[in-house]
């Protein structure tokens, strides 16, 4: 017997079929090709004050040019880009948790492309080992995990952060 349904295809041999049988498989078929399509990873849209909220942090007065995306599968992922006067940044990693100092050309992402598709237009991450940013990954007591990059501006007076926060 050969039971298809849009996107999914089971085949399964029986000497006599039974409705007892074949009714379950039917069932679980038809589950699946309901399920198809959904994945279990699914771009949530998030705002200024969401974004807050899961960090656990506000994004100062000060900011401009606030981008955020956001993704929620088995973990949650919060990406936010913004730019900040130089002088706030120390005040806002403490705000975050961050118990470690930003490091000289540290580079905590994995790469530089944006880890959601939504973000791709703005994640616009120098290089990795191009230097002048400063970077920090540390776990926060909130069962969260931090990766934020610091990039200066070319004055100095202010910095655009590029921040990751997941659930672990």
């Amino acid at each position: 017997m050969v039971i298809l349904v849009p996107g999914v295809c089971l085949i399964v041999r029986v000497r006599r079929p039974s409705s007892l049988f074949i009714i379950p498989l039917l069932g679980l078929a038809l589950l699946l090709a309901a399920c198809d399509g959904m994945g279990m990873i699914r771009s949530i849209p998030v705002n200024r004050v969401e974004v807050e909220s899961f960090i656990g942090a506000r994004i100062p007065f000060d900011a401009a040019n606030i981008y955020t995306a956001g993704e929620a599968a088995l973990e949650t992922i919060v990406l936010a880009r913004f730019d900040l006067p130089q002088d706030e940044l120390v005040d806002f990693l403490t705000d975050l948790g961050a118990s470690r100092t930003l490091n000289p050309d540290l580079f905590p992402f994995d790469s530089a492309d944006a880890p959601i598709p939504e973000a791709a237009d703005w994640w616009q991450l120098p290089q990795s080992g191009a230097g002048a940013y400063s970077g920090l990954a540390q776990a926060l007591p909130n069962d969260r995990h931090l990766l934020l990059l610091a990039l200066p501006d070319a004055v100095g007076e202010r910095v655009t952060i590029f921040l990751q926060m997941h659930s672990t």
